[in-house]
């Protein structure tokens, strides 16, 4: 008697070996990614790609403004290798409004990348909740950039009172009370 078809049994065993080799083979296999972030506006929507909801991703830019990385939950992604103008950030002023209206500068906290601890001249974070740093930035040019805590775009103006209202939502508040004050 001769057999024309495989048993159950068989192709089960076929379907698991290639089940085990896909899984091996896929997981030491890393496809290497660009990330190209060409201007500090496109920081947010380039770094969305890796953000889920309950994951934190940093962009990281340190050792004197010479390397990048990006951290998935604080782990730092081989894989990934964002491509971005280093010369833009180097020269960055952080700073928040203290109680008196004014910029108060601050400093960027060191970062321990591969247990050494590097100077930070940038860092961006989309936090686990999908809001992200908040911060005005000063450029070298003397423009200031504003960097709003929740999904919106960064706003890229040359005046410092304008960052002010732009960062404190002062349109918007003043919008607010109008309407309330005409009802």
């Amino acid at each position: 008697m001769t057999r024309k078809a495989f048993t159950l049994f068989e192709l089960i065993i076929v379907v698991i070996l290639i089940g085990i080799i896909y899984a091996v083979v896929l997981t030491n296999f890393q496809v290497k990614r660009d990330v190209k972030i060409m201007h500090l506006k496109n920081i947010r929507s380039s770094l969305m790609p890796f953000w889920k909801r309950g994951k934190r991703v940093d962009l990281v830019i340190y050792d004197h403004c010479k390397k990048a990385v990006i951290l998935l939950n604080h782990e730092p992604q081989k894989a990934y290798h964002p491509k971005i103008n280093l010369k833009e950030f180097q020269h960055l002023k952080r700073f928040e409004i203290n109680a008196d209206n004014e910029l108060k500068e601050i400093a960027w906290t060191p970062y321990r990348i591969d247990d050494k601890l590097y100077p930070v001249c940038f860092s961006y974070t989309i936090f686990k909740n999908g809001s992200n740093s908040s911060y005005i930035l000063q450029t070298e040019d003397e423009t200031y950039a504003v960097v709003y805590p929740y999904f919106q775009d960064i706003n890229i103006t040359e005046d410092e009172e304008e960052a002010k209202k732009l960062y404190l939502h002062e349109d918007e508040k003043g919008a607010i009370i109008d309407t309330l004050q005409t009802e």
